[in-house]
């Protein structure tokens, strides 16, 4: 039986943990918040805040600079 590799990307990841905080109830509204300051923190230096890029590639782009092949 043939196992089936699920790639997710980089920037699927980001996006998609951006939209699961915003999503978040009111009672946890305050994670949104925190994973914008943690990104805010400790990537937007290198991949922008817009997510676009800057010194490090965007996020946004879809392109795989490490991991866009078998192990």
């Amino acid at each position: 039986m043939k196992t089936t590799l699920i790639k997710l990307s980089i920037p699927g990841l980001v996006v998609g943990m951006f939209i699961i905080l915003s999503c978040a109830s009111k009672q946890d509204s305050s994670s949104a918040a925190d994973g914008n300051v943690l990104y805010q923190q400790n990537c937007a230096t290198c991949h922008g805040t817009d997510l676009r890029g800057g010194n490090a590639q965007s996020l946004l782009d879809g392109i795989w600079q490490f991991g866009d092949g078998r192990g």
